[in-house]
């Protein structure tokens, strides 16, 4: 474990550290360790730095109800480090400065380390002779910055402290009274310390520590020692396992990289797999997500008409306020962005919503007229949300303005020239609605130069764990309670259930169970029955006792079943065929096959 470091040898690190080897940093309680971007943002700091901030004179706590801190915002002195390229001029008392190289000269980032006056002992033969003169109770009573796991001679979990906790992101409930067997094999651990040991203690009777590195269920890393305990017979009585947080110093440091360079180019933050602007966050941590981005970022560079497309619930108006961000990043600008909700309007409304009026229009019409939502957009963005809602009639009229690139109000008879970027956006398969004569095919072709389509949730699985964080944070936040904390088998259901209602359905799952659990720890008891049952949504193929059928019978049965099922889903013949792989014309011949 070469490329594992102490935060010692850092500390002596002169002016410049190259992260290299996959190195990787042992958290240490005798340290504040903070890691910042070129702008001064902080994308990791350990528990010791988190509990300064609140301490320090010069943090404002509104920051910390904002989705990022600024080393700034925490300790102007470092803030004048980075923008001061004398690594000396650092005014803090055992702190230091280093510049973090990622393969090349430019840095990508800096590191802070401030050492505690009241540096503590750190030696793991310490540490057993302090766990062998005092009883288990007596130990997990201790604050403790490093994590404690207790297990029996048999590999039982007895107790796990509060730092262990905040290290694994595990909840004591979710172990307690299981075999780490067991959990090895559902996956909590890479390896578990406590089962070597064992295994080690049966095989030569060795009874000494044992460190090795281990990676956690919930994506955390950890330096783990196991300790044998032995009663005053000599024999093992327990296994306490010391737990320290490892800083995959290396992985921030590339995603530093890449973040610099996404800083340069498209003028947007990406942390962490989040995008952030505008008050606004995207969760983009599953591959089908940051391609769509990827998409969006390359067509925000051109005037394309974008229709963005999708069920409902999927994130197609976020996307398309990200297109509008980017846009006002290229002209150092803000620009317009007129939203019309072609659903929430009423059709007989609408007309005159999108074109405005010419003064005595109509019966109670403004004696100034008004400007219409297509007008207010001009040298912007008009955003259609739900256009496959728009009524025929008003399809037409519409198609006027995009092909002349002028407008006419309602009651008026001058045209006004207008210029914007359309960008569209519908849960509906409008290949299906203008086959059914529902929507213009002219139309259609003047608003989709480019089609972005977005995956529903049960598509990007990934995105499922960091959504329902964020959103439990997000609630936190907002009524400034100390959050609840999803076990690992409610986060399992969760990540496999398949979300028909998207991230809507997910947000306001979290907020129902935020009121209704009792508990802070949400467990399998709080989730509702049709989240529990979708598990089971794969049928076991049964054959009847009286069947008759030949096996291709059969086959063809249960391919019908499957095909109609993918239609009550879906909601149309086209969307089904799509998510079966087929095309349409194949979906219908199965269909009508007897």
């Amino acid at each position: 474990m070469n490329y594992l470091k102490n935060v010692g040898y850092l500390y002596k690190q002169d002016k410049n550290f190259i992260v290299n080897n996959n190195y990787k940093i042992i958290d240490d309680k005798n340290y504040r360790i903070a890691i910042v971007d070129l702008s001064g943002n902080i994308v990791y700091m350990n528990r010791n730095f988190l509990n300064a901030i609140y301490s320090m004179i010069n943090v404002d706590k509104d920051y910390l109800n904002r989705n990022y801190l600024n080393i700034r915002d925490v300790n102007f002195e470092m803030w004048l480090a980075i923008k001061d390229s004398n690594l000396n001029n650092l005014n803090i008392e055992n702190a230091k400065k280093i510049r973090l190289h990622f393969g090349s000269n430019n840095p990508v980032g800096y590191l802070f380390l401030q050492r505690d006056k009241r540096e503590r002992n750190n030696n793991i033969q310490d540490k057993i002779e302090f766990f062998n003169k005092g009883s288990v109770k007596e130990i997990f009573l201790e604050d403790l910055y490093d994590g404690l796991y207790l297990a029996d001679s048999e590999a039982n979990t007895l107790k796990v402290n509060a730092s262990y906790e905040k290290i694994s992101l595990l909840p004591e409930f979710e172990l307690k009274g299981k075999n780490l067997r067991e959990l090895e094999e559902k996956g909590y651990f890479s390896k578990s310390v406590t089962l070597l040991l064992l295994d080690k203690f049966k095989a030569e009777g060795f009874l000494a520590p044992i460190s090795i590195e281990q990676k956690i269920i919930t994506g955390k890393e950890a330096l783990v020692t196991g300790i044998p305990i032995v009663d005053d017979k000599n024999s093992l009585e327990y296994i306490v396992t010391i737990v320290k947080e490892i800083i995959p110093i290396y992985e921030i440091a590339k995603k530093l990289t890449y973040t610099n360079k996404r800083r340069i180019w498209r003028g947007f933050k990406i942390e962490n797999d989040v995008i952030r602007f505008d008050n606004v966050c995207i969760i983009a941590k599953d591959r089908k997500t940051k391609d769509v981005i990827e998409k969006v970022q390359n067509v925000s560079c051109g005037s394309f008409s974008v229709l963005l497309t999708g069920e409902t619930g999927v994130g197609k108006d976020l996307m398309a306020k990200y297109l509008y961000h980017l846009k006002c990043k290229q002209k150092g600008t803000k620009i317009p962005f007129v939203v019309v909700n072609c659903s929430a309007i009423p059709k007989d409304l609408l007309e005159t919503e999108m074109f405005g009026y010419e003064p005595g229009a109509f019966s109670g019409a403004s004696k100034n007229g008004k400007k219409g939502l297509i007008e207010l957009a001009n040298g912007g963005i008009l955003f259609l949300n739900e256009i496959g809602e728009m009524p025929l009639d008003l399809q037409s009229k519409f198609l006027t303005v995009l092909d002349n690139g002028k407008i006419r109000r309602v009651g008026g008879l001058k045209e006004y020239k207008i210029s914007f970027q359309l960008v569209s956006a519908t849960n509906k398969d409008l290949d299906e609605a203008v086959r059914e004569n529902k929507f213009r095919k002219d139309l259609y072709y003047r608003i989709s130069d480019i089609v972005i389509n977005i995956p529903p949730l049960r598509e990007r699985r990934d995105d499922i764990l960091p959504l329902l964080l964020f959103a439990i944070e997000e609630i936190r936040k907002k009524y400034n309670d100390e959050g609840k904390i999803l076990s690992s088998s409610v986060i399992e259901i969760l990540i496999n259930y398949s979300w028909p209602g998207n991230i809507r359905e997910l947000f306001a799952f979290v907020k129902k169970m935020w009121v209704l659990s009792s508990n802070r720890v949400i467990t399998v008891n709080d989730i509702p029955y049709r989240i529990l049952k979708d598990r089971k949504k794969v049928k076991d193929v049964i054959i009847p006792e009286d069947n008759n059928k030949t096996l291709r019978e059969m086959v063809r049965d249960y391919e019908i079943q499957i095909i109609k099922e993918a239609i009550n889903k879906f909601g149309s013949f086209s969307l089904a065929a799509k998510s079966l792989g087929i095309d349409v014309s194949t979906l219908r011949r199965k269909l009508k096959r007897k």
